[in-house]
């Protein structure tokens, strides 16, 4: 990991919303995708960052939902 003054008691790397239906959407054209989210979270680990997993879920319905929001609007509607 390049030195990036980084100091690990106080930064998280995020890996979100990496769920099948939201990652096929955006990385249709980069089949290798998943192998670099793979070595960015072995990166992190080995430094001591802390990793966080966050997957987007919603209540039945959808309350939590804009109609303005493209991609779940849509999937709302």
């Amino acid at each position: 990991m390049a030195d990036l003054n980084i100091d690990a008691s106080r930064t998280a790397l995020l890996s979100m919303d990496l769920q099948i239906a939201i990652v096929s959407i955006y990385t249709k054209n980069e089949p290798d995708f998943i192998t670099r989210v793979g070595h960015v979270l072995e990166e992190a680990r080995k430094n001591s960052l802390r990793v966080m997993h966050v997957q987007t879920g919603f209540r039945p319905g959808l309350p939590e939902v804009d109609s303005r929001n493209q991609l779940f609007g849509a999937i709302k509607n």
